[in-house]
């Protein structure tokens, strides 16, 4: 069960996820590997989405992020993916969509974003 303080009640029911877990943080990078999906340690885009569940976020660094099938990215849960990630390993999560410029590019060969069953997703 998601539990918080009083004064924290706000900020928690916020970020708690369906099943009662606290929303996790993942972060992807074009040249993303493995799957820890860290701040320290990013992903690949596909990877992030995939492990993803229901109140997460995925952060993506700046690049341009491309696909191989039909579509560069699916979601199927109500995440929140956000561009504009500085890349930074350590520290808190510093998003400027201006500066750090996170692009998804179908390559005019599939679609972009696919919303499947997703509830509530949310795409910046």
């Amino acid at each position: 069960m998601c539990r918080s303080h009083r004064f924290l009640a706000p900020v928690v029911a916020a970020t708690c996820a369906a099943g009662g877990a606290l929303a996790a943080e993942r972060f992807a990078t074009p040249t993303g590997s493995g799957s820890a999906c860290t701040q320290l340690s990013p992903c690949a885009l596909a990877t992030a989405v995939s492990g993803a569940g229901a109140g997460d976020t995925v952060y993506l660094a700046a690049g341009t992020y491309t696909g191989s099938g039909p579509s560069v990215v699916t979601i199927t849960t109500g995440i929140a993916l956000l561009g504009g990630w500085d890349g930074a390993a350590t520290g808190p999560v510093v998003r400027d969509p201006k500066l750090h410029v996170s692009t998804l590019d179908g390559e005019d060969a599939r679609r972009v974003v696919a919303i499947t069953e997703a509830g509530t997703a949310t795409v910046d």
